[in-house]
């Protein structure tokens, strides 16, 4: 909401002139469907960052995972039908942000503070599956909260440097080996980096070795490391998640 309000006040009321937007927007695909009457409703929202539910995950790849699962909506009433408990939403990616935001709700109501720990993972991975395609994201940044309360508390930011991991805290500037678990209790806001590396629909290797051919999913391709051969000249190819 915060990136929202000052897109409004930074650019017009387009996209187009919305830094952030173009930024940090994504588009989803959200679909509800009625199991008891059959209605299907599709909508494609527009999006600056992914605000996850923290309960019960470990990772930031978990949070992401969980987030889009399809979920019965309980007190959701059908249009058509007006009955509540038989939607189901679900929820995928169609057009990818270049910088992907994950917002981990630490507050309730009240200002109190849910220090469950949550590990911020160097590499996430965001999939279509209905298209099959999925889109590697590397770990930049993270904002963090240190206090057992949103009024009573401090703030240090975490930022991925020439792959050195440093910490700033209002004038004080730190090394840091490895994510602590200071960090991990009070990661707040999660930054993360599209990679150049983009895997699409599932593709016909070639192998050198046995001269056949293996049809991948876009998930055995990111974590495979192979040889083809195209027109009788070798291409390797290094993909990793």
């Amino acid at each position: 909401m915060f990136l929202e309000h000052l897109d409004d006040k930074i650019g017009g009321g387009e996209f187009a002139g919305r830094p952030f937007q173009n930024v940090c927007g994504g588009t989803m695909k959200q679909t509800l469907k009625c199991h008891i009457c059959g209605k299907v409703v599709i909508r494609y929202p527009r999006f600056v960052e992914l605000s996850v539910n923290l309960s019960g995950h470990t990772n930031a790849q978990d949070l992401l995972n969980s987030f889009f699962q399809s979920e019965r909506l309980e007190d959701y009433t059908c249009s058509v039908c007006h009955l509540k408990g038989g939607v189901e939403r679900t929820l995928e990616i169609i057009t990818f942000p270049k910088v992907l935001i994950v917002l981990v709700p630490r507050f309730t109501a009240s200002g109190a503070k849910n220090n469950s720990q949550i590990g911020i993972s160097p590499t996430v991975t965001l999939t279509n599956i209905s298209a099959r395609t999925g889109v590697s994201y590397s770990f930049q940044s993270a904002v963090i909260h240190h206090g057992p309360h949103i009024q009573n508390g401090h703030y240090t930011s975490l930022c991925n440097e020439s792959l050195s991991l440093v910490t700033y805290d209002d004038s004080k500037v730190s090394m840091c080996n490895r994510l602590q678990g200071g960090q991990k209790e009070g990661a707040y806001i999660l930054m993360y980096e599209k990679r150049l590396l983009e895997v699409e629909s599932p593709v016909q290797k070639e192998s050198q070795i046995t001269g056949g051919s293996e049809k991948l999913s876009w998930a055995d391709i990111v974590k495979t490391r192979y040889t083809v051969v195209i027109d009788r000249k070798q291409l390797d190819f290094y993909l990793f998640l």
